[in-house]
C-alpha cells in the first residue's frame, strides 16, 4: 500500500535540507547536491520517444544516474527528475519499480513505488503551503491553474491533478 504520508514528509525533508521556502523548486540542483548525474538521451525509436526517464544506481561503482528523455519538454524533465528523485530519497530498490512507458502508465495500474514516486514528486515540486501562499500572494484562485503551473514550472496538467489533490487533503 503507498504511504502518502511518507511521500509528504520525505519531500519536506528535502526541501527544509535545501532551504526551499518558495517556487521554483530546482530538481536539477537537488540531484547534484546528492551526486546524482543527470544524463539527457535521445530516443532512438518510437518505444524509447515514450520513455521520459529512469533512475539507475551502478552496484559496482555506486554512480547514481538520471536519464531524461531530451524531446520532453521542460516541465515535463522537470517532473520526470522530481519523480525519479522520488524514488532515490524514498529507497525504492530497483525490483521495486520499472521503466515505464507512458502508454502503458496510462493504460494499467501502477504499482505501489510508481505512485509514491508521483506523490513525492507532487509534494516537492507544488507542496501545499507553497501553493496556497503563491494564490494568496498573487491573489488566485485554483482557476488559475495556468499561471500557477508557470510560477512553479510544472505543466498545466500537473498544476491541474495538485490543485484537484489538494481540494481533498487532510
Amino acid at each position: 500500500m503507498a504511504d502518502w504520508k511518507k511521500c509528504r514528509q520525505k519531500a519536506e525533508e528535502v526541501l527544509k535540507k535545501y532551504n526551499i521556502k518558495k517556487p521554483l523548486i530546482d530538481v536539477f540542483d537537488i540531484a547534484q547536491s546528492e551526486g546524482i548525474e543527470i544524463v539527457y538521451f535521445q530516443p532512438q525509436d518510437s518505444t524509447d520517444e515514450d520513455i521520459s526517464g529512469f533512475f539507475y544506481e551502478d552496484t559496482d561503482t555506486k554512480a547514481k544516474r538520471i536519464y531524461i528523455n531530451k524531446l520532453d519538454s521542460a516541465p515535463r524533465q522537470v517532473y520526470t527528475v522530481a519523480h525519479e528523485l522520488g524514488h532515490y530519497f524514498l529507497g525504492h530498490k530497483p525490483n521495486e519499480y520499472s521503466v515505464l512507458l507512458r502508454q502503458a502508465v496510462y493504460a494499467t495500474k501502477k504499482d505501489e513505488a510508481e505512485k509514491e514516486a508521483d506523490s513525492f514528486a507532487a509534494e516537492l515540486l507544488m507542496p501545499k503551503r507553497m501553493v496556497e501562499a503563491v494564490k494568496k500572494d498573487y491573489k488566485l484562485t485554483d482557476d488559475d491553474e495556468l499561471i500557477l503551473s508557470q510560477l512553479f514550472g510544472v505543466s498545466q496538467q500537473a498544476m491541474h491533478n495538485r490543485l484537484s489533490n489538494l481540494s481533498r487533503y487532510n
